[in-house]
């Protein structure tokens, strides 16, 4: 499999090249005196970009060029990425062949030893080229190639559309090649840990339930209607030219991508099965080898393991000295440990306020900035800007802070469905009440149903948003939300994930806890742009959405003889600012969660997420102390993996006694208060 060398972007950076290409190495080629050789060296490294370019279309693409190769992907095949490595190995021994480095001035001795050490490395790891994975957590062909799409393929005239849409087409057998590859690479060993998985399957199977609505299909659309000035606008030709285009693009998606995508799902589910458990290198074959060699490129040195992390111990026993001198001359009293929590933890070193730190930090920017031409020649055009961002993302499109929700429930459902927050990998599931299913009885559900991942309604911590006297803590789930989507227009299934703009939120007071209710319009809705609030959805979705909330949160327990629910802000839809400010404070209660800083034995937190922190020692499995307070990292809003462990026994019949808690109730935070 090709593992193309990013030699581009790392010598463009140092004034170099933009990227590799071919030259050749013929044997005995005279030197060239000190006068031209300046300028000859600029000829030798523009030569081999041109052939880099010539042999990357992608490349290419990145780079702005849209000539013939601008419908084509990169060559995948190990054959192709031989070659790359005979480039790049030729054009070394052509330029020492040409060049003498003692005669070169300052500038270009140094382009002449960044493009040796390039190519060093290259050599170093081409032996290892199969020892990377093709498909990852974090990155992958199998995100990166709507990515690029979305990304990089501009379109600003007919045919840069038809040229998207045969790389559309191009998809099914770059994936497919790429797939083969890799389940070879797994049967000789080289494949990720099993808590890789999840994230992989997730990512391709929200792609694939996406249909027609997916990511590529709704940017090609998007480009494609902007294509108006080549024609008159709103003319018959515009139109036409536009849904033909669009037409062929579903068709190219669902005959080449879309196959191929299903594939390589089968392949992941079936790596899966026997994935390892371990996450070192050491695994692979020769694989002592192959993490030397990563150590040699990475550290650019001939330092072992062993002494870099002799290195390590001595660096930190010189910080802990200075942190000694510190505390000494502060005059702390206490041990090493309690001096790292009281700078960590003190009030002293933290903002009162969002908006004084906001300030200050606007400020340093503005002082660097005004520095930034006494160092720099070319400075960036786009203004940088600081501001709070929550758990969600910013959708390039809109600019609208967007959270990735997964949908439990479909609108028009009766089954309760949920998280088992207590369960490996916490599927949805059907929840159950004395071995029958649990139905709601007071009607279809009139909204789409779920939660945002990564958020925690902590069972022992009162929310400081809710207006209470009642010491009310979290049910000890993550936070719900309510989707707005008609299922006429578009239906959403149960385990879909997808991005939904925050409208509002509900204060439920449900069994004497506090579960809040989010309020979300799915962000690929035609009038997302329109509707910011929940009284724009009252009136644009033509119902009122909000009474339809209320009214069933308030009565769907009553057929089972329960009161009516109670509600916060006597029963008011609080504002998106609020609502964002609920999940901030959810998402560090699940952080904290996640870390150690709070036990509880009725969850299960087998996760990828939990994985990975532990991999990168940030926790243990619920072992660490008590973290109050923590001031967090914001990790990415991760999908969680969508398993469908949904129980359909259809004879069972649902009894309830009137005056027992709710299942659901008796596994959440009473218990483990």
């Amino acid at each position: 499999m090709r593992q193309k060398l990013l030699l581009a972007g790392t010598a463009a950076a140092m004034g170099l090249l933009a990227t590799p290409i071919a030259v050749h190495a013929d044997a005995h080629i005279e030197k060239r005196d000190s006068v031209n050789s300046s300028v000859e060296l600029a000829d030798f490294f523009e030569a081999f970009n041109d052939a880099e370019l010539a042999a990357s279309p992608t490349t290419k693409a990145y780079r702005g060029v849209r000539d013939e190769d601008y419908g084509k992907w990169n060559d995948p095949s190990d054959a192709a990425a031989a070659a790359d490595y005979r480039r790049m190995q030729n054009a070394v021994a052509e330029m020492r062949a040409r060049f003498d480095v003692d005669e070169l001035n300052g500038q270009d001795a140094l382009s002449y030893r960044l493009f040796e050490a390039t190519a060093a490395r290259s050599q170093l790891l081409f032996p290892f080229r199969e020892y990377g994975y093709i498909f990852d957590h974090r990155r992958g062909p199998h995100t990166g190639i709507p990515a690029f799409l979305i990304n990089i393929h501009r379109i600003s005239e007919p045919a840069h559309a038809n040229a998207y849409i045969e790389r559309i087409k191009g998809i099914g057998p770059q994936l497919d090649a790429l797939r083969v590859e890799s389940a070879q690479r797994a049967t000789a060993g080289v494949m990720p840990p099993d808590w890789v998985y999840p994230y992989i399957i997730a990512d391709l199977e929200a792609l694939i339930a996406a249909g027609n609505d997916n990511a590529v299909l709704e940017d090609f659309n998007t480009k494609v209607s902007k294509l108006g000035p080549k024609i008159p606008e709103g003319s018959q030709a515009e139109n036409s030219m536009a849904i033909a285009m669009m037409s062929e693009a579903a068709t190219a998606w669902n005959e080449h991508a879309l196959p191929a995508y299903k594939r390589l799902l089968e392949e992941m589910k079936r790596q899966q099965a026997f994935a390892p458990d371990k996450d070192g290198v050491w695994r692979f074959p020769d694989g002592d080898a192959y993490y030397a060699a990563r150590l040699k490129s990475y550290t650019t040195t001939d330092l072992t393991a062993d002494e870099i992390h002799d290195i390590g111990l001595r660096e930190v026993e010189r910080i802990h000295g200075e942190m000694r001198a510190i505390m000494e001359k502060v005059g702390f009293e206490g041990s090493l440990n309690d001096f790292f929590e009281y700078t960590r933890t003190g009030d002293q070193f933290f903002y009162e306020t969002r908006e004084a730190y906001l300030k200050d930090a606007q400020a340093k920017l503005d002082a660097m900035e005004a520095k930034l031409p006494q160092y720099f020649g070319r400075l960036p055009k786009a203004k940088m800007i600081i501001k709070p961002v929550a758990l969600g993302f910013i959708c390039g499109n809109t600019n609208s802070l967007l959270f990735n929700y997964v949908n439990e429930i479909p609108y028009g459902d009766r089954a309760k469905m949920e998280c088992a927050t207590d369960e490996a990998w916490n599927p949805i599931k059907q929840d159950v009440k004395k071995g029958n299913l649990r139905y709601f009885k007071y009607g279809d559900l009139p909204f789409n149903y779920g939660f945002i991942p990564q958020t925690w309604e902590d069972p022992d911590d009162k929310s400081k948003f809710i207006d209470s006297e009642e010491d009310l803590g979290g049910d000890n789930d993550p936070i719900d939300v309510v989707e707005l989507s008609d299922p006429s227009e578009y239906v959403m299934e149960r385990g879909v994930i997808i991005p939904v703009k925050v409208l509002g939120v509900l204060g439920l007071i449900d069994e004497g806890e506090t579960d809040w209710k989010i309020i979300g319009l799915r962000a690929n809705h035609p009038e997302i742009n329109n509707i910011n609030t929940v009284e724009d959805a009252n009136n644009i979705l033509g119902r009122n959405v909000s009474e339809i909330i209320v009214d069933w949160f308030e009565n769907y327990k009553v057929p089972d003889g329960k009161p009516v629910n109670k509600f916060s802000h006597n029963k008011g839809i609080r504002g998106s600012d609020i609502a964002v400010d609920i999940i901030e404070e959810t998402h560090r209660q699940w952080y904290n969660l996640m870390l150690g800083g709070v036990q509880n034995e009725k969850l299960n937190l087998t996760s990828v997420t939990q994985k990975y922190l532990i991999a990168q020692g940030l926790t243990t499995k619920n072992k660490l102390d008590e973290l109050p307070n923590i001031e967090y990292p914001r990790l990415i809003n991760w999908q969680p993996r969508p398993i469908q462990k949904i129980q359909t026994v259809d004879h069972m019949q649902e009894e309830y006694d009137a005056d027992e808690p709710s299942p659901d109730q008796a596994r959440k935070g009473k218990n483990a208060k």
